[in-house]
């Protein structure tokens, strides 16, 4: 029986890169100060055990546009929402469409806002 296919996306292992390497760089001391740029609350386990190992260690979150967590802003030194500087993100959009050198025309998919 013909049936309708679907291609679906599915993320893998995002989160728990960025737990890994968030911690990674704390513990080997790469950094003084962690940034991260989401509003996954699964990140949360990992910022409690750096805040338990390196309790000083300040960590601050950009949350992206349109996404909130409360519980990452209780856990983080500081926060900024990025929904206020989203025409900052508006003005470094590139064109819709671009021509490269070889000719070929790159194009932004339609449902790309």
């Amino acid at each position: 029986m013909g049936g309708i296919k679907y291609r679906t996306f599915e993320e893998k292992q995002t989160d728990v890169n960025i737990a890994v390497n968030l911690i990674r760089d704390v513990i080997l001391e790469k950094c003084d100060v962690s940034i991260l740029i989401s509003a996954d609350s699964d990140l949360i386990p990992s910022i409690e055990f750096i805040r338990e190992i390196k309790p000083k260690h300040k960590i601050i979150v950009y949350f992206p546009p349109q996404r909130f967590s409360y519980e990452l802003k209780t856990i983080c030194n500081a926060y900024l929402k990025l929904e206020n500087y989203k025409h900052y993100f508006e003005k470094s959009l590139l064109a819709d469409e671009i021509k490269i050198e070889s000719g070929y025309i790159l194009k932004k998919p339609v449902n790309w806002k």
